[in-house]
């Protein structure tokens, strides 16, 4: 998606007028979790403790624009890092069970090296 389109996305957030009302929410594939254990890796090593990073998810339950708080300044760090959160894939938000167009904030917290999303109170761990 271009990164226009993408702004938009993301100043819809910020002024909450995309869609945030689904009668189900994303859900995480559980495949992901080893994408997400090698992201937190990857950013633990490189000395990011948090990092929030939004997804804004299609029909089809794929990453279509991600953005993550901070900005990693290493252009080589911060394509790895957005090519793997591309990668993960999610079951779509739905809204009277048609597949709509969501957002999905998630937390990697490298204190404790796990990740926290915001639709769930589920952790995945990551192990040495």
């Amino acid at each position: 998606m271009d990164s226009v389109k993408c702004e938009d996305y993301f100043r819809c957030i910020n002024n909450d007028l995309l869609i945030t009302r689904w009668s189900r929410a994303p859900i995480l594939k559980e495949s992901n979790d080893s994408i997400i254990c090698k992201l937190c890796e990857i950013l633990l090593n490189n000395t990011y403790e948090k990092v929030i990073a939004t997804l804004i998810i299609d029909e089809n339950g794929i990453p279509v624009c991600v953005k993550t708080i901070p900005k990693i300044d290493n252009d080589s760090l911060r394509t790895i890092v957005k090519e793997m959160l591309y990668a993960i894939k999610f079951k779509p938000a739905k809204r009277y069970e048609e597949p709509v167009i969501s957002y999905y904030p998630i937390i990697f917290n490298g204190q404790r090296c796990g990740m926290y999303m915001a639709n769930t109170n589920k952790r995945v761990k990551y192990k040495k």
